[in-house]
């Protein structure tokens, strides 16, 4: 297929290929907005769902690893250290 996109998960870099044609991410994929900044979710990232009212821990765990830190994890103690 000649019209095929690059999707790649913001949290934990999974990667598939989908056909843009289609207007559409990637099935079972989401556009998750969190604290005013929208990132692309594969199904196992994004499984609370692109409304979900806070951030898992896991998801939390996942972004923080990449160094990307959020307010709402910090109820799991999950914060950005200064030194």
């Amino acid at each position: 297929m000649d019209n095929l996109t690059n999707f790649q998960c913001d949290a934990c870099d999974k990667s598939t290929q989908h056909d843009s044609t289609k207007r559409h991410i990637p099935f079972g994929w989401c556009n998750r907005n969190i604290e005013d900044t929208v990132f692309i979710l594969c199904e196992s990232c994004g499984v609370e769902g692109a409304v979900a009212p806070d951030i898992s821990p896991s998801l939390c765990e996942k972004f923080a690893r990449k160094g990307v830190y959020f307010k709402g994890c910090e109820q799991w103690g999950i914060k950005k250290v200064d030194v």
